[in-house]
This record gives C-alpha cells, sequence and structure tokens, in this order.
C-alpha cells in the first residue's frame, strides 16, 4: 500500500489501542501488569511502525510476535506481511481478538494475521523469518536452543536489558531511543535495513 494509505490505517489501528490502553489503566490502575504469563507492558505503535518501514518488512515473508499481548504488534505487522500473535494469557488474547474482530471491516489486511492463545515454546517456530519479542526477563537456555534448531532468519528484541549469551547478535536499530536488537538465527547475515542505518 501506500504511504497515505499506509497512514490512514495505522492512524485507525492507533487510535483503538489507544482507547484499549486508558480503559485497562481505568480497570488496572497501571499500564503495566502481572498476568498468568508473565508482566504485561504494550510497546508504541509509532516506533514499531518506524522499525518495520526501516526494515521493508513487507520483503520478509512472515512476522510472529511471541508474548503478543493484546495483539498490536502482529496486527501492526499485517499490514506489511503475513502475522501472527502468540498469547498465553487469555484475558490479553480476548483483547487482541475483539480489536481485530472490530478493525478488519476498516482495515482489511488484519486476515492476514492469525492470533493464537498458546505457549510459544510448544508450538513449532520454523515458519517465520522474523521474529519479534518484548525482552522483559531473562533468556532462558532452552528458549534459546528452540530458536537455533527450529528458526532461520531473523529475531528483533525490543530493548537490550537481559541480553542471551547463545544467540549471535546483529545490529541494535534505535527509534526514539529504544534499543530494538537483531540476533541471527541460522543465517549468515541480517539485511533488516538496506540503508545501512541503526549500526
Amino acid at each position: 500500500m501506500d504511504e497515505r494509505e499506509l497512514r490512514v490505517k495505522f492512524t485507525r489501528l492507533k487510535d483503538y489501542f489507544d482507547r484499549l490502553d486508558m480503559r485497562l489503566i481505568e480497570k488496572k490502575g497501571l499500564s503495566v501488569f502481572a498476568t498468568s504469563h508473565g508482566i504485561y507492558g504494550s510497546s508504541s505503535l509509532f516506533d514499531v511502525l518506524e522499525l518495520f518501514k526501516r526494515m521493508d518488512l513487507g520483503r520478509r515473508a512472515s512476522f510472529i510476535d511471541l508474548g503478543s499481548g493484546d495483539g498490536r504488534i502482529a496486527l501492526l505487522a499485517a499490514l506489511f506481511t503475513q502475522s501472527a500473535g502468540m498469547e498465553g494469557d487469555e484475558e490479553l488474547h480476548a483483547l487482541a481478538s475483539a480489536a481485530k474482530e472490530e478493525l478488519i471491516a476498516d482495515i482489511p489486511e488484519l486476515a492476514r494475521c492469525a492470533l493464537s492463545r498458546t505457549d510459544y515454546m510448544g508450538e513449532t517456530l520454523s515458519r517465520f523469518d522474523t521474529l519479534f519479542i518484548y525482552a522483559d526477563h531473562n533468556w532462558p537456555e532452552e528458549f534459546q536452543r528452540k530458536l537455533l534448531e527450529e528458526c532461520k532468519g531473523v529475531l528483533i528484541s525490543q530493548h537490550n536489558i537481559f541480553r542471551p549469551d547463545k544467540l549471535r547478535k546483529g545490529r541494535t536499530y534505535w527509534v526514539e531511543q529504544i534499543p530494538f536488537v537483531s540476533y541471527h538465527l541460522n543465517v549468515d547475515e541480517e539485511t533488516l535495513d538496506e540503508r545501512g542505518e541503526g549500526k
């Protein structure tokens, strides 16, 4: 889609999740809270949109958000390519499904986003060449082994406070002072940004 159409659809998506954020803060008292599968905290759609544009996500075959929360990143990725989100928490998965159902009439590209309530550790990830995770805890050795055994492509980790010790680091892409760190998964070179930015 052209830039104008992308802007219109992105604005519709962002407005929806801005309202959801306000409802969650009213209900939970905080924008970050514990769930049955860890800590929930939303990513900035503006920041991730800029990342997706810089990495030209539309050139990539498939995308998955591991621990997709309310679905906003997986749904945003569907504006560019086939996408998926896996979330173990029932409440968050329900929010993601409701968002897709409400927005799909205005944003038909959301039909190519598959949202599932599941623990991604029990799923095969080999069909995805681009993986995304919000790194809010230490990287279990079992998870790192799974990525190296199953995947071929690139993993993007939002934030670098916690770092894996078995994955080969690529570039760090800075967007509004937020680091998005790339890791090679059984590929010699990661080519997210053809313009050579963010080294």
